[in-house]
């Protein structure tokens, strides 16, 4: 009888790391750039121009920053921009949707305990690691504004990666 419970523990163990191995997978995805969006014309350091559109009542500090390729001209982020990935990394839809799933992974198993199993604890898990990622995002957006450094990821055209 011990091992029969010993192994259903370890099967729901087993299933629930898989299932957040895939929603990280899925999350992943979610954040990348795609190859096929490029910056149509090019603009000065504190110009807007290439992100605004016709409309000007259009920008959404929750709309993510549109990709640039390898092969064009760099230009770096600028401050609305940088703001604009703040956001969206950590409150966007993609984010919230990776929490959620995440959060209800560890809801069902009950990790960590201290949390409960019910939707206090869901409420918890979710807003500690939406907490957590806010701090890590405004470390970098930050610091990286100071030092210059891009958050983007720029895909090499010839790597898979």
């Amino acid at each position: 009888m011990q091992d029969q419970t010993n192994s259903g523990i370890l099967s729901i163990r087993f299933a629930s790391l898989v299932s957040i191995f895939l929603a990280t997978n899925l999350f992943a995805l979610g954040q990348a750039n795609l190859a096929n969006i490029t910056v149509k014309s090019p603009r000065s350091l504190f110009s807007d121009q290439a992100e605004s559109s016709k409309a000007p009542s259009s920008f959404s500090v929750f709309s993510p920053v549109k990709a640039q390729r390898l092969e064009e001209t760099y230009y770096p982020m600028t401050p609305s921009q940088r703001l604009r990935w703040f956001m969206t990394s950590t409150v966007g839809p993609t984010h919230i949707a990776g929490v959620a799933f995440v959060s209800a992974c560890g809801t069902a198993v009950n990790r960590p305990g201290k949390y409960g199993p019910h939707w206090p604890g869901f409420a918890d898990r979710s807003g500690v690691s939406v907490a957590a990622s806010a701090t890590g995002n405004a470390l970098e957006a930050g610091a990286g504004f100071f030092l210059h450094e891009d958050p983007r990821y720029f895909r090499a055209p010839q790597d898979p990666n």
